[in-house]
């Protein structure tokens, strides 16, 4: 058994298009993690970006957030996707 009596940080890997900020996560944790071992914790957060696969060809790549609109496959120009991750 684990004897934790207290969290100092911890690590979270967030998707870009998750919409969520790190000022309000932080907020919210600090909140339901009081009078637990984890209160004070500062949480790391890892923004990763979102990743399609090209229906067509099944080129994945990097999504661009600011070209959202307009996305096309980087090599076969077709515009139809699927998120991957």
């Amino acid at each position: 058994m684990h004897r934790v009596t207290r969290v100092h940080a911890i690590s979270l890997t967030v998707g870009e298009l998750s919409d969520l900020e790190q000022e309000w996560m932080q907020k919210y944790f600090d909140h339901l993690s009081k009078g637990t071992p984890a209160e004070g914790a500062r949480l790391k957060i890892t923004w990763v970006k979102a990743v399609l696969s090209c229906d067509s060809c099944g080129c994945r790549f990097d999504m661009d957030r600011s070209r959202q609109g307009e996305l096309v496959c980087p090599a076969c120009g077709r515009e139809r996707f699927s998120l991957v991750s």
